[in-house]
C-alpha cells in the first residue's frame, strides 16, 4: 500500500502534530467490525457492551447494504461484469455511530479498536479545501503550459464521461457550467420520491451530504448540491469542465465533459466554533466518492486533504479504483514533503502546483507521493451569481486541470482503466527536477502534466506480472548461492519497441549481477519472461523484505519508468498441507518475521481450507528460546517502548517446503550469532504437515542441534517454544495442563466455538507454563508480566519452570513448553520436537497430539546430563582420555569465563614438542584432540596457561 497519514479537526479539540492541526467531529465515529453486518450482535460480549453503556454509544447504519450492492449490480451489468458483491463485501461491516461523553473521539477510537470483534474504530475526520484567494489577473496559463490546444485537436472530450466534483457543492445555475451538469435522469425532481432507488430521495441534480449541523443527531443532507458559502467547488468544477465556445468565461481542461455536483462540505461558519473555517470544511469526503462512482462517474475529483489515515478511506479509495473510476486529489499547500491523505493512497493520482516555469509552486506540497504536478493559479467560475469569477491558488485548482485531461482520455480510450488513464498521464509528463535544485530526488513525481502527448499515442505501462528466484540448477534459491530473478513482465499499454531493464535493489544484500539487460520489444498484453543474475548474501535474512527497483527505458520513444517490487519469500514461508496453515522465518520466530506488527508471515490458522484469512489467525507471536552453557538465544519481542525483538539467530538456508506423502514438508537450518557464544550449534528445523487422520489439525516440528565444534561441548542445554496466544477475545484466554497427557491447551473462557490450541513436546517436558502477560504480581521466578518487558532472566526461567504453574483464568495469556536438560558432546547432536495443534474439542485436540506422538518419522534425544560437564562455575582441567595412550588422546578443560588460553606439550626434559592451541577462548566445556604417533614412548606433560592459572598433568604415551 501506499504512504497514509491524516489530518484530524474537531470542533470541541484542536491540536497540532507534525504535519498541522487535526480535525474532527466531536460525538461521531465509523466502527468497522470483523464479523458480517447481518451477524453482529453489538451487545453480545460484556466487555463491549460495557464500553457502548458507559459512553452512551450509538451504532447506527450500515455505511453499505446489500441492497445497494444489487441494485449497483444491476445497474452497472451492461458496463463491465464486475463481482460488485465482493467489491462492497467490506463495507458491509461498517457502521456510523454517535456517542454522548466527554471523551475524546481518538481515545475513544483505541479502546474500541482493541476488542476483538473490531477491525478499526475512528472518528469522522474533517478535512479543508486547498486554494487562497488573490487579486491577480490571469488568462489561464494552464492551457498552454501544459499543451491543451494541441491535446484537443486530438481529442474534445463527451458529455457521457462525468467528472465527480466532490467539493463543497457547485453553483449549477453559472453562466459557464448550466449546461455541463450531470442530471440523474433515472430521478424524478422533487416528488418526495426515491424513483431510482439508490437511497437518495430526488438527487436530481446530486447530492448534499452536508448542509448544516455539527453533531450526529443535527446533521442535515439534502438534494441540493449548491454552493452558497464557499465558492470552492464551483471553481474547482469551472476549471474541469467550464463551456468551450460559448464567449464567455473560460474553457475547462475537459471540454466536452461534464460534472457531478456533490456537496460534502462548505457549510455556514458557526462562530461558536473558534478557529475553524467551517466553510472549508470537508466532513464526508468517502460518502462523496462513493456517491460519484455508484452514479457512473469515470473521473472522481478530491481537492481537499490532510495528515494522517483513514481506514474507512482506504476502504473506499480501494473499492472505486477496482470497480473503474480514477480518483484524483490535490497534494496540499503546505510546501511539505509529509505524505498527505486521500493524496497518497496508492489507487490516488496525487497532484502538485507549479508556476508556469515549471518552478514548484511556495505553497505546494511535495515529495515522493505527489505523482504529477499542473499550474496552481488559475481564474474560474466563483460565487452564488450567474456570471461570477475570481482567480484563486492551490493544489485545488491543480488537481481539476488533471481531472479534466483524465476525462479527455476516457473519452478517447473508453475501455482503460483508473490504473491505464493514471499511468499514461504520469508516463507522458515532463520533468521539472532540474527546474526545481535543491530539494530530495524523487520530490516532483513525473514532473508537468502534458495533456497533447497524453493524447498522442498509448504508453507502454510496463508491470511485473510476478517472479520468483532460482539457482543455476533451477532450483529455489538459497543464501550464499548464485543464480536469477525471474521476472514475468507484461505490456498493459502500447506497443514497446525496445526495451533496456536496469535492475537496482535497497538491501546491499542481495546483489544483481548485471548492470542493464535488454529484454526486446513488447506487444500490448503480451507477457515477457527475463532472467537476471543475481547472488545473496548470507546476512541477507536479517532484514525482513528488500525494495526490488527495475527502470524501464524503450529506446525508440525515450519512455522511462520503473516497477518497485518489495520481496519477502526470503524471510518467510507458509506451511499448508491439511486443515493448519502456519508460517516459518529462518530465523527461529514461528507465525511472524515480525510479530509486533503483524508482518512477515500468516501467524497460527485453523480450519485453513474453508477459513484461510489474516481474520482467522490466532497466534500474536511465537518463537525459539534457546539456552546452553548457560547462555540465551531467542527470537522473542522485548516487549519494550520501543518493540524490540531479540534477533539472535542467523539464517543458513531459506526456509524451503516440499510435497511429501499424505502432506508437506519445510525445512530450514539457522545458528545463534556470535555474541551469544552459541554460535557453534546449528539448528536444522523440519516441518510436518500431513493429511491424514488425527494429524490433519497438527503441526510437527522437529529440531536437530548440531555441535559443530571439535572441541567445545554444551551441557544444561534446553528448547523451548514461546506462543503468545490470542483466540477470539484474547482477554478471555484461559489454560489448562493434563498431567497425564502432558498435554498445555489454551482456549477462550467464553461460550466460543473457537476450539482448543496447544503445543506439546515430544521429549520429556521440563516445562509447560502459563503465563498471565499481564499478571499483577507479587512476582516471582515463574509468575509475572511480560506486557511491561520480557528480560533474559524471565526468558530463562520459563524454560525450566515444570508443571506446576499452568493454569490461568480470563486473561491475555502466553505459553512456553520446553524439554531439557540435554548434553551435547563435540561433533554430535540431539533431536527435539514438539507439535502445534488444533481441535473443535478437547478430544480432537488430546487425540491429534497423540497420533503425532506415535509416529515415528525421525528419532528424538533422551534427557542426557554428564554430572561432570555441567556448564563450569570454575576453572577445571581434567586428565587426558585414554591414558596411557596410542598415539591419540584427548585433552579437556573447562573454563568459568573467556580467556586466552595456551595449551603445550612438553617432553621429560622440559622441552616443548607441540602447541595445541593458543587463542581467546569463550566460557564453556572444551576439548582438544593430541595425536603423537611420532613420538616415541615416554612420559610427557601437557601445561594449561590462562589469564589467572597454570596447572599441568601427566600423558603417559605407550607403543
Amino acid at each position: 500500500m501506499g504512504l497514509r497519514f491524516f489530518v484530524f479537526l474537531t470542533f470541541s479539540f484542536l491540536a497540532s502534530n507534525l504535519y498541522g492541526q487535526i480535525k474532527y467531529f466531536d460525538d461521531q465515529l465509523i466502527i468497522k467490525f470483523y464479523e458480517s453486518s447481518q451477524d453482529v450482535n453489538f451487545k453480545s460480549n460484556q466487555i463491549f457492551s460495557s464500553i457502548i453503556n458507559n459512553y452512551n454509544i450509538d451504532i447506527k447504519s450500515p455505511v453499505w447494504t446489500k441492497s445497494r450492492t444489487e441494485r449497483l449490480s444491476a445497474k452497472k451489468k451492461s458496463i463491465n461484469n464486475f463481482d460488485y458483491k465482493k467489491l462492497f463485501k467490506p463495507l458491509e461491516n461498517t457502521f456510523y455511530a454517535s456517542y454522548e461523553s466527554e471523551i475524546d473521539p481518538l481515545e475513544l477510537s483505541k479502546i474500541l479498536t482493541n476488542l476483538p470483534q473490531v477491525q478499526y474504530a475512528e472518528p469522522r475526520y474533517i478535512y479543508e479545501s486547498r486554494y487562497t484567494i488573490t487579486d491577480d489577473p490571469i488568462n489561464n496559463s494552464f492551457i498552454s503550459a501544459h499543451s491543451f490546444p494541441e491535446g484537443w485537436e486530438i481529442e474534445q472530450g463527451s458529455s457521457d464521461i462525468i467528472i465527480g466534483i466532490v467539493d463543497s457543492g457547485v453553483n449549477y445555475n453559472h453562466e459557464d457550467l448550466k449546461n455541463k451538469q450531470w442530471l440523474n435522469i433515472n430521478e424524478i425532481p422533487d416528488n418526495g420520491i426515491d424513483d431510482d432507488e439508490n437511497g437518495y430521495v430526488d438527487d436530481y441534480l446530486g447530492w448534499d451530504f452536508w448542509e448544516s449541523g455539527y453533531s450526529f443527531n443535527e446533521i442535515v443532507s439534502d438534494n441540493n448540491p449548491f454552493d452558497e458559502y464557499s465558492g470552492h467547488g464551483t471553481h474547482v468544477a469551472g476549471i474541469a469542465t467550464a463551456e468551450a465556445n460559448n464567449g464567455v468565461g473560460l474553457i475547462g481542461a475537459g471540454y466536452n465533459s461534464s460534472y457531478m455536483a456533490i456537496k460534502a462540505g462548505g457549510i455556514s461558519d458557526n462562530p461558536n466554533t473558534p478557529d475553524i473555517n467551517e466553510t472549508r470544511s470537508i466532513g464526508f469526503g468517502y460518502e462523496g466518492i462513493l456517491y460519484a462512482f455508484e452514479n457512473n462517474a469515470q473521473i472522481i475529483n478530491c481537492s481537499w486533504g490532510g495528515s494522517g489515515i483513514s481506514n474507512f478511506g482506504e476502504d473506499v479509495l480501494r473499492i472505486v479504483t477496482e470497480g473503474g473510476s480514477l480518483v484524483i486529489s490535490s497534494a496540499g499547500n503546505s510546501n511539505s514533503s509529509n505524505p498527505g491523505y486521500p493524496s497518497s493512497n496508492e489507487y490516488v493520482l496525487s497532484v502538485g502546483s507549479m508556476e508556469t516555469s515549471g518552478v514548484k509552486a511556495n505553497y505546494s506540497n511535495y515529495g515522493q507521493t505527489v505523482d504529477v504536478f499542473a499550474i496552481g493559479s488559475i481564474r474560474s467560475t466563483y460565487g452564488a451569481l450567474t456570471n461570477e469569477y475570481a482567480t484563486l491558488s492551490g493544489t485545488s485548482m491543480s488537481s481539476p486541470v488533471v481531472a479534466g485531461l483524465a476525462a479527455l482520455i476516457k473519452a478517447q480510450n473508453p475501455s482503460w482503466s483508473p490504473e491505464r488513464i493514471k499511468f499514461q498521464i504520469t508516463s507522458t509528463a515532463e520533468s521539472i527536477d532540474d527546474i526545481n535544485s535543491g530539494f530530495e530526488p524523487n520530490s516532483f513525481g513525473k514532473g508537468s502534466i502534458n495533456a497533447f502527448k497524453a493524447l498522442e499515442k498509448a504508453v507502454p505501462i510496463l508491470k511485473i506480472d510476478s517472479l520468483v528466484t532460482i539457482n543455476k540448477e533451477g532450483e529455489e534459491l538459497d543464501l550464499k548461492e548464485e543464480g536469477f530473478i525471474k521476472l514475468f513482465i507484461k505490456n498493459l499499454g502500447g506497443f514497446a519497441e525496445s526495451v533496456t531493464i536496469t535492475p537496482r535493489v535497497s538491501n546491499n544484500n542481495f546483489n544483481f549481477e548485471v548492470d542493464k539487460i535488454n529484454i526486446g520489444s513488447i506487444n500490448t498484453n503480451e507477457i515477457k519472461e527475463v532472467e537476471i543474475p543475481i547472488s545473496l548474501d548470507e546476512n541477507f535474512n536479517r532484514t525482513l523484505f528488500t525494495n526490488l527497483i527495475f527502470e524501464y527505458l524503450e529506446e525508440t520513444s525515450g519512455f522511462v519508468d520503473e516497477n518497485i517490487i518489495e520481496y519477502r519469500d526470503f524471510q518467510f514461508k507458509i506451511l499448508r498441507g491439511n486443515n493448519i496453515a502456519m508460517s516459518f522465518s529462518p530465523s527461529g520466530a514461528i507465525g511472524f518475521y515480525d510479530a509486533v506488527n503483524s508482518t512477515g508471515g500468516i501467524g497460527f490458522i485453523p480450519n485453513a481450507r474453508t477459513e484461510y484469512s489474516p481474520d482467522s489467525n490466532m497466534l500474536y507471536e511465537g518463537g525459539i528460546i534457546l539456552e546452553a552453557n548457560g547462555r540465551l538465544a531467542n527470537s522473542l519481542s522485548i516487549r519494550n517502548e520501543e518493540d524490540d525483538v531479540s534477533r539472535d539467530f542467523n539464517a543458513g538456508s531459506v526456509y524451503k517446503v516440499s510435497n511429501i506423502n499424505n502432506g508437506v514438508m519445510g525445512t530450514t537450518t539457522f545458528s545463534p550469532f556470535k555474541n551469544t557464544q552459541l554460535d557453534d550449534l546449528i539448528l536444522t528445523l523440519s516441518t510436518y504437515a500431513f493429511d491424514k487422520t488425527f494429524l490433519e489439525n497438527t503441526v510437527i516440528l522437529n529440531y536437530k542441534i548440531h555441535n559443530s565444534s571439535p572441541t567445545k561441548s554444551f551441557s544444561d542445554v534446553y528448547l523451548g517454544l514461546f506462543n503468545d496466544w490470542d483466540i477470539g477475545d484474547f482477554s478471555t484466554n484461559s489454560t489448562f495442563y493434563i498431567s497425564q497427557e502432558e498435554i498445555l491447551y489454551v482456549y477462550e473462557d467464553a461460550p466460543s466455538d473457537n476450539g482448543f490450541v496447544s503445543v506439546a513436546p515430544l521429549n520429556t517436558t521440563s516445562s509447560a507454563l502459563a503465563i498471565d502477560n499481564n499478571f499483577p504480581g507479587p512476582f516471582s521466578s515463574t509468575q509475572f508480566a511480560i506486557n511491561n518487558g520480557f528480560t533474559p532472566a524471565e526468558k530463562r526461567n520459563t524454560l525450566k519452570a515444570g508443571t506446576d504453574f499452568s493454569i490461568v483464568n480470563n486473561a491475555d495469556v502466553s505459553t512456553v513448553v520446553a524439554s531439557g536438560p540435554f548434553y551435547i558432546a563435540p561433533k554430535t547432536s540431539i533431536s527435539i520436537a514438539f507439535v502445534y495443534a488444533y481441535g473443535n474439542t478437547l478430544n480432537e485436540l488430546i487425540n491429534g497430539i497423540n497420533a503425532a506422538r506415535n509416529l515415528d518419522i525421525f528419532e528424538i534425544s533422551d534427557i542426557n546430563i554428564n554430572p561432570d560437564l555441567d556448564f563450569p562455575d570454575k576453572f577445571r582441567v581434567f586428565q587426558n582420555y585414554p591414558n596411557p595412550f596410542n598415539p591419540s588422546t584427548k585433552i579437556q578443560f573447562n573454563l568459568s569465563s573467556s580467556s586466552n588460553v595456551s595449551l603445550i606439550i612438553y617432553n621429560s626434559l622440559g622441552r616443548e614438542i607441540l602447541k595445541i592451541i593458543d587463542e581467546n577462548l569463550f566460557a564453556g566445556i572444551h576439548t582438544y584432540s593430541v595425536n603423537m604417533s611420532q613420538y616415541s614412548s615416554g612420559i610427557y606433560y601437557a601445561q594449561l596457561i590462562t589469564n589467572e592459572i597454570n596447572q599441568t598433568i601427566p600423558l603417559t604415551l605407550i607403543k
